[in-house]
């Protein structure tokens, strides 16, 4: 019977968030750099005057609220997603193309379960069609980021995966 790595299960619960986690800051980054969310930057010497004002205090504070809003809100699917990778996929699937994609396209699932609950909540009865379409387009945002979360997970747990199958396969030889 194959064993499964408690190092691999954990792996595959932090890994998720903190890929969204870094996702995120790299769009809070650009988006405050490019005006979207205030001023614009203008300079490099504008950039280096935040880091001696409240401005980076604040910036900080927001860094670390997505941070923990990830971990909160993607702990379930966090622990689903090692479970599901960890006791089928890298153990059934063969094939590093397969199991890579089997993880993106479960990655994008488990990215729109929070956001099809909410609309379960907010269409369940006073509902047009059209507003019914449009959450459905709404959707391929949070497929698009949990598949491309996804897909770098499950690229490095069969890395990690494939390096343990070496190193017991060395130890069992000798």
């Amino acid at each position: 019977m194959k064993t499964v790595s408690t190092k691999l299960l954990v792996l595959g619960f932090i890994l998720p968030p903190i890929l969204i986690s870094i996702l995120f800051i790299v769009i809070f980054v650009l988006a405050t750099f490019s005006g979207l969310l205030g001023e614009p930057i203008q300079s490099f010497a504008q950039f280096i005057s935040l880091f001696n004002t409240e401005q980076m205090t604040l910036f900080t504070k927001q860094i670390m609220s997505i941070v923990l809003f990830v971990l909160v809100t993607a702990g379930l699917q966090s622990v689903l997603y090692s479970i599901f990778m960890n006791f089928w996929i890298l153990r059934k699937v063969q094939h590093k193309t397969n199991a890579i994609w089997s993880s993106a396209i479960f990655g994008g699932i488990a990215a729109c379960i929070p956001f099809l609950l909410l609309g379960l909540i907010l269409f369940s009865d006073r509902s047009t069609f059209s507003e019914i379409i449009n959450f459905i387009f709404f959707l391929i945002i949070p497929l698009l980021f949990g598949m491309l979360i996804g897909l770098i997970s499950g690229l490095i747990l069969w890395k990690r995966n494939q390096a343990e199958k070496l190193a017991r396969a060395t130890v069992e030889s000798r």
